[in-house]
């Protein structure tokens, strides 16, 4: 859903994205600086219950996401392995965001491993079956954007309210068994 307005953050992006390749900055290094900003956003939360600083942590982390993209295809430097890097440290990401729900406490350390074991299913079921040349981009209520949102609209509502937290908490978790279903259900049409 939230896929479609990737073009237009893309767009407000490009001069960022061509800062950084004139300066030299690597698609690769804003990658994994991405995923470093986002562990370390999660010492604070355990040690000091800081909500706040590891939204910012995460807020830094999607956006780095965001960038490593734009710089590879405006320098020319977009690889087969910058994608694969790319889509490795994406699932890092998901465990720390994941992580954080669990240590703010808005999901049991139970629930948490059920949200990251469907949320890689997401992504499992798509590398698979564009590995079975099935385009599967779009299918399904909670691709990438929507997740990270949900997860980041959850932790903000944390400190106003645990019970609204833990509502869209709970309720991502079943839009994310919703998401495997559908992409499971749609390669079982396309394939057969």
């Amino acid at each position: 859903m939230l896929g479609r307005y990737k073009k237009i953050i893309e767009a407000k992006l490009r001069g960022l994205a061509k800062a950084a390749a004139v300066s030299g900055v690597s698609p690769n290094a804003l990658t994994l600086s991405g995923l470093l900003i986002g562990l370390a956003g999660l010492y604070p939360l355990y040690a000091y219950g800081c909500v706040p600083c590891f939204l910012l942590a995460a807020a830094l982390m999607a956006f780095m996401d965001m960038l490593d993209g734009l710089v590879a295809r405006y320098t020319g430097k977009a690889s087969k392995f910058g994608a694969f890097l790319d889509s490795t440290v994406d699932r890092a990401e998901d465990a720390v965001l994941v992580a954080a729900l669990m240590l703010s406490n808005v999901l049991t350390p139970a629930e948490a491993l059920t949200l990251l074991t469907g949320m890689f299913l997401i992504s499992y079921a798509r590398a698979r079956a564009e590995g079975l040349g099935l385009h599967m981009s779009g299918v399904g209520l909670a691709e990438r954007p929507e997740r990270l949102l949900l997860i980041l609209v959850a932790l903000a509502a944390y400190p106003v309210s645990f019970e609204a937290a833990r509502i869209i908490a709970l309720g991502l978790l079943g839009i994310v068994y919703l998401t495997v279903a559908q992409r499971i259900a749609y390669a079982w049409r396309m394939l057969r």
